[in-house]
């Protein structure tokens, strides 16, 4: 059950990770129990182009990128 409160910065939820690893680009979907999205990221935030989007290092770093926003959010 999500405990919320007025500011989203104050309430405990269970996150579900979605991941989207195609031969291109990988995209993460964090989302709620609600299936509503909380934070969503691709390797071409990062700016790598090209076929170094594919890569793990790439699939890595966005996803510690969005883990540390995730933490700071709550």
């Amino acid at each position: 059950m999500l405990i919320k409160s007025k500011t989203q910065n104050n309430y405990n939820f269970i996150a579900i990770i979605n991941v989207f690893s195609s031969s291109n680009n990988t995209i993460i979907n964090i989302s709620n129990l609600d299936k509503k999205t909380i934070l969503c990221g691709s390797t071409g935030l990062l700016e790598i182009k090209g076929a170094r989007r594919s890569t793990s290092y790439a699939s890595q770093s966005i996803t510690s990128m969005l883990a540390k926003k995730l933490y700071l959010m709550g």
